[in-house]
């Protein structure tokens, strides 16, 4: 069977939109369950793209990072200045666990894995406010 690889890689980044949209008004128990299953797509995500190096940009990921970067620091300093509470706490915490495990993937210049985690990344600091 000829699968399309981007086919693939949009199917496995739609699924942790869908979670991230399932969080926004979810407890605190079930966003928990979601990351269970993000951490479970994401996993699969890196096993079907290892060695497919060729569909993924070093550069654009370097600029993704320095992004995610500067909205960390801003949402570092919005959740010092405003009352937040422990939904927003975790979410930012997971965002910036999956950041640290994107960079550390993109400084050995394993790009998959890299882009995925900065998607979820994204995706949860996206959600803290």
């Amino acid at each position: 069977m000829n699968r399309n690889p981007m086919a693939i890689k949009h199917f496995f980044e739609n699924i942790l939109v869908a979670l991230s949209h399932i969080r926004e008004n979810a407890a605190l128990e079930d966003k928990q369950l979601t990351f269970y299953i993000g951490d479970a797509v994401i996993n699969a995500y890196i096993s079907f793209f290892a060695g497919k190096h060729q569909l993924f940009s070093a550069p654009l990921l370097n600029s993704e990072k320095a992004n995610l970067e500067k909205q960390r620091i801003k949402l570092f300093s919005l959740i010092e200045k405003r009352k937040t509470d422990a939904k927003q706490i975790l979410l930012f915490q997971k965002g910036i666990d999956v950041f640290d495990e994107g960079t550390k993937a993109l400084e050995i210049n394993n790009l998959q894995k890299a882009e995925i985690y900065f998607l979820q990344t994204k995706l949860l600091f996206n959600e803290v406010f």
